[in-house]
């Protein structure tokens, strides 16, 4: 006796479709399930009982790049969550019915590689309908082959963005096949599909015919839908073989009664079967990938279409509450009254007469509307009008917390997952950390045993780039060495984050150790230094020795002074802040003792013959050098480095701007005296040097602290006398490089410049009109022309060097 079928299509993450399958499994009491979803995570749906609680995500990933991977999520009113619960719950046979994701993986690499051989072959640009329709790189999230496809062959699922609307019939009809409920959506009078969809579908009470009639909308949109063309019809047709051929292998099995459940628009592609051989053949020698599969935690955040999944919906807290109260007479009540909660937690006001007017205001829309009760758009305006009066900072939040929600799911402790994962997650629950997609600010004060553990395992996963957690820099600012800031935020990124760390160990100290090894083998002196730095923030001692070991090692290879010098602020902060990791100060100490001498003899030449560009990011490093050898406690090391600076001070080689930083630097250690660098600065300014090398080596000493001129009337005549001693063109070429000075500096510095200028220039314009009153019964042109009139000439020049024309006004 052949297996009766029945064919149940849905929507992926409908609460609507998933209560009427409920309902019809319960009835006809399948004795097998056949499932749209990939083959490799059938027998991961053994674990899909209690201490699972959705939204999760099956994960499958390429075993030899698991950066290529898709996810397959589910909710607790996905349709096929609940097909998957009453298989586990009745103890029939569950089978995926699709492409393999092996196989899809390899297809979608095939296609990388042609375009990138139709690339080379047509000078850059691929064939025509070469682009892939899948990111193989990090495949979206899928059910999961399908979500690409739901977003363009028309499935139940709505586009992220209303496509425009058509204008003429030839955009009515592309319109029609790239989103076919588009389309209908707006003709039955909806803003889009989605809508249309949901009012018509997820939003009722009643699920009576539901299959029927979705059969039937199936069958009349794929005669009037235009075929896909190129790959994405491929891809199609071999999913739907794929389909056909497990169906074909279920009937052979002794089952009386077949349910399969897919995506709605491939229901006519299983009710009219061609011949097997035809299917064989189209599935014929497909490449396969090696994939390992595994579960994953989700979050509403994710499920959302506007998060990029294209199988998504528009509101999954709005989804999960019509799965459970969809049914309920008072959901408009139920709703509302969660809205009012949370507004109230956040100190707003809603009364309980505000309650009322909005589910009268929501139920009279839905009665204009013709609909037998409100949904999310009526719900929406209700509150707007009535609760948050049109305050928008209110209503993202109702919208954020019960439109999409930020639910994240939970793992049963003995679901399969890669060994880090488990360790992470044994070390997530025994420190308290909150796996949550809400990003959440902690705080930890390193003098407690617990916050001190919560900080090594942070920096861990920071090290492995897990991508959970983050230094808040702007709260982690404190006066002390105990206190830190973390923002956490759980995404699906995470998940692939630790499948590829996972590679490198079987818990965190061995991933650890591996990665460090690899980095530090390609990295610089500079980079070795800071992943040292944070390598002690890990509590793993035994990863600190080699680390510098390959810095000592490289730093005695390497002759680029440069990278040298860069290594050194690191170990600096080291030495000065590590006091609350215990380590020992004595394997640091060494290297940089090692690591100077090596250094600084080189650094004069480094900066000799040189252009601007390098000049300014080497004088970056010095700078960065020079304030870490200050504060560190060991006076040998500033002293040969103040000694250093003197040299580039004397060797006129020495690129200008590097001398005048260098000048500064000396000055701010009380190593030169005032008139040394007005002696310094008269020279660099003086009328036999070009006007860019006096622009350059000013920018060099005024870097940062313009106020110097202020203080510094010396200084300031220097200047003034070589502003007004520049000629025309010489001063026009200088101008843009002094603008540049000036142009970082603090609004309140550049203001008091622009103020000194203009008294000084008060004081010229009197003492030329004083000058002129005096001699004027002799001869008034020859007495002007004998006034000097420097510091005259500084106020315009100024002025515009300063860009402050608007501070005299």
């Amino acid at each position: 006796m052949a297996a009766e079928v029945r064919i149940f299509g849905i929507r992926h993450h409908g609460p609507g479709c998933a209560r009427a399958l409920c309902r019809a499994l319960e009835e006809w009491e399948p004795d097998c399930l056949l499932l749209e979803g990939p083959p490799e995570g059938e027998g991961l749906f053994a674990f899909a009982r209690e201490g699972m609680e959705p939204p999760v995500a099956l994960l499958l990933y390429a075993r030899d790049d698991p950066g290529r991977a898709a996810f397959y999520p589910y909710a607790a009113f996905s349709p096929e969550w609940q097909a998957v619960q009453y298989a586990v719950r009745k103890g029939i046979p569950l089978h995926c019915m699709d492409l393999p994701f092996a196989q899809l993986l390899a297809l979608e690499k095939s296609w990388e590689e042609e375009d990138a051989r139709a690339g080379a072959e047509g000078g850059g640009d691929a064939a025509p309908d070469a682009a892939p329709d899948v990111d193989t790189d990090a495949l979206p999230d899928a059910d999961a082959e399908d979500s690409v496809a739901d977003a363009e062959d028309g499935s139940v699922c709505g586009a992220a963005d209303p496509l425009p609307a058509p204008e003429n019939g030839d955009d009515a009809e592309e319109l029609l096949r790239l989103d076919p409920f588009q389309t209908l959506g707006r003709l039955a009078g909806y803003e889009d599909g989605e809508a249309w969809w949901s009012a018509l579908v997820e939003e009722r009470r009643d699920g009576t015919d539901l299959f029927e009639a979705v059969v039937l909308m199936m069958r009349e949109l794929r005669e009037q839908t235009p075929p896909a063309q190129g790959r994405r019809a491929q891809r199609e047709a071999l999913r739907e073989a794929a389909m056909r051929a497990c169906l074909r292998r279920a009937r052979k099995e002794a089952h009386e009664r077949i349910a399969v459940i897919c995506g709605a628009w491939h229901v006519p592609a299983l009710e009219n079967m061609p011949p097997a051989k035809e299917d064989a053949a189209l599935l014929k020698g497909l490449p396969r990938e090696k994939v390992d599969a595994t579960w994953s935690l989700w979050s509403y955040v994710n499920l959302a279409v506007e998060d990029g999944y294209a199988a998504g919906v528009a509101s999954p807290a709005w989804y999960e509450f019509l799965w459970r109260y969809g049914t309920s007479p008072d959901r408009t009540a139920r709703w509302l009254h969660r809205a009012a909660r949370l507004l109230r937690e956040e100190g707003l006001d809603c009364s309980p007469a505000h309650l009322i007017e909005s589910v009268r205001l929501a139920e009279g829309l839905a009665g204009l509307r013709g609909r037998s009760l409100p949904g999310l758009a009526e719900l929406h305006e209700a509150l707007s009008a009535t609760v948050c009066m049109g305050d928008d900072l209110a209503l993202q939040l109702v919208r954020r917390k019960l439109f999409v929600g930020e639910a994240v799911g939970t793992l049963p402790p003995d679901a399969p997952a890669a060994p880090l994962q488990r360790d992470i997650d044994r070390e997530g629950r025994r420190l308290r950390i909150p796996f949550t997609a809400e990003e959440k600010s902690l705080v930890l004060d390193l003098r407690k045993p617990l916050d001190a553990e919560r900080s090594v395992f942070l920096h861990r996963l920071d090290l492995l780039e897990i991508g959970f957690c983050a230094v808040d820099t702007v709260r982690g600012r404190s006066t002390g060495t105990f206190r830190e800031a973390w923002r956490l935020c759980w995404t699906p990124d995470v998940a692939l984050a630790v499948v590829r760390a996972g590679r490198r160990g079987k818990d965190v100290p061995q991933a650890l150790a591996s990665l460090l090894a690899e980095r530090a083998a390609e990295a610089e002196p500079a980079d070795i230094a800071r992943l040292f730095e944070k390598t002690l923030y890990v509590n793993l001692p035994d990863l600190l020795p080699p680390l510098l070991r390959t810095l000592e090692d490289k730093s005695a290879q390497s002759r680029d002074c440069r990278q040298l010098l860069a290594a050194v602020p690191p170990l600096v902060d080291v030495l000065r802040y590590g006091g609350v990791r215990q380590f020992d100060r004595g394997m640091v100490e060494s290297v940089l003792a090692g690591l100077l001498p090596r250094c600084l003899p080189s650094l004069p030449w480094a900066c000799a013959n040189i252009q601007t560009e390098p000049a300014r990011t080497l004088g970056g490093v010095i700078v960065e050098a020079h304030t870490a050898l200050r504060l560190l406690d060991t006076g040998d090391y500033f002293e040969s480095w103040l000694a250093t600076l003197l040299r580039l001070v004397q060797w006129r080689a020495v690129h200008p701007l590097l001398r005048g930083l260098s000048v500064r630097l000396l000055l701010d250690a009380r190593r030169m005296s005032a008139e040394d660098v007005a002696r310094e600065l008269a020279c660099a300014l003086s009328p036999g040097e070009e006007a860019e090398h006096g622009a350059d080596w000013l920018t060099g000493f005024l870097e940062n602290n313009t106020l110097i001129l202020l203080h510094d009337a010396v200084l300031w005549q220097v200047v003034d006398s070589w502003l007004v001693g520049l000629s025309e063109d010489a001063f026009l070429h200088a101008a843009p490089l002094l603008r540049r000075i000036f142009a970082d500096a603090p609004r309140a510095e550049r203001r008091a410049l622009g103020e000194r200028a203009g008294r000084e220039a008060e004081a010229a314009d009197a003492a030329v009109d004083a000058a002129a009153e005096a001699v004027a019964p002799v001869a008034v042109p020859q007495a002007e022309e004998a006034v000097p009139a420097v510091s005259g000439a500084l106020s315009p020049l100024f002025r515009r060097i300063l860009g402050l024309q608007e501070v005299s006004q």
